[in-house]
């Protein structure tokens, strides 16, 4: 853990911690402390930008979200081509918040980007979308971890 090393800053998408770890391998946080309307398909939308590019190797996705029914989100990340990966689908009922990390073994869109081999370089965007009434959240945070291929 000692090569890993933040820095903290604020780019044009907003504020955004840089993780830089061993060769290859790219962590990107972003505490956007988003509202999630309710019952509105727009939701809410953050992004990363991913800098220097390679081909998709490995891929995790963390959020923190607080809501008082996860059962009504859906959660979705978006490539920089526009492939989508949906993360979480109306699961958990009434259960509050939802802290998760998904990775390409364990959800079969983040495995299909892996196969594919896209580009990482450019924006990729999550967005969280609370598709029912009466229940509240925020987005607070999530994180990007990408790994390029080494061929």
């Amino acid at each position: 853990m000692s090569s890993l090393k933040r820095k903290a800053g604020y780019s044009s998408w907003g504020p955004h911690v840089t993780v830089t770890a061993p060769s290859g391998e790219i962590v990107r946080e972003s505490p956007p402390a988003l509202a999630i309307p309710d019952n509105r398909p727009e939701g809410a939308v953050s992004a990363i930008e991913i800098e220097p590019g390679g081909a998709l190797g490995d891929i995790d996705v963390a959020v923190d979200i607080a809501h008082t029914w996860r059962g009504d989100l859906r959660v979705t990340l978006i490539t920089p081509q526009g492939f989508t990966a949906l993360l979480h689908r109306l699961a958990g009922g009434s259960a509050q918040n939802l802290a998760r990390r998904w990775g390409r073994a364990d959800n079969p869109d983040l495995d299909a980007l892996v196969r594919g081999g896209i580009e990482i370089r450019g924006r990729w965007t999550l967005h969280v979308a609370d598709q029912a009434r009466r229940d509240v959240g925020t987005l607070r945070r999530w994180r990007l971890r990408l790994v390029t291929r080494t061929n």
